[in-house]
């Protein structure tokens, strides 16, 4: 497999990821700001197909499953480092009372589901995803505040 850098490329990440800090620093607002997201999702995704049909190339097949494995390999300590880093400094930043789901949150964001986790908080609270589930499945044959779970009801 060809696992070659391209510098220019890392340059292009490094001016996206500027592009962000800047929109969201407090003293300078770069407007337009959020191109960096978009140029980092572009990157992204043609370095990740790069990756895959190199694996096409040299194996014949694409392993879902390997390539899962080499990205959360490289991907978690870091990430796992950041959470570590951020639930300390919470802890002696933040008031007692803000820190009340945090470890939750904390659980949630180690295996990536921390946007799914904040959907169903949202939907439970406004009542989207029983209203959704509801036109989708039919009505819910139990009270009101219950979850739908595929076809079931809880």
């Amino acid at each position: 497999m060809d696992h070659s850098r391209v510098p220019a490329l890392d340059g292009l990440r490094g001016i996206a990821v500027f592009t962000v800090l800047l929109y969201h620093a407090p003293i300078f607002r770069l407007v337009g700001g959020n191109i960096g997201v978009d140029l980092f999702f572009v990157l992204s995704g043609f370095l990740i197909t790069s990756i895959l049909l190199n694996e096409w190339r040299a194996r014949g097949k694409i392993s879902i499953y390997l390539f899962d494995l080499r990205r959360v390999l490289r991907l978690f300590p870091a990430a796992f480092s950041v959470l570590l880093f951020a639930l300390i400094f919470a802890r002696f930043v933040q008031p007692s009372g803000d820190l009340e789901g945090s470890g939750s949150d904390a659980l949630a964001v180690l295996p990536y589901v921390f946007k799914w986790r904040l959907v169903w908080l949202y939907s439970n609270e406004h009542g989207i995803f029983i209203t959704i589930c509801s036109v989708i499945f039919g009505p819910c044959p139990s009270n009101s505040n219950s979850i739908w779970y595929g076809r079931a009801c809880c």
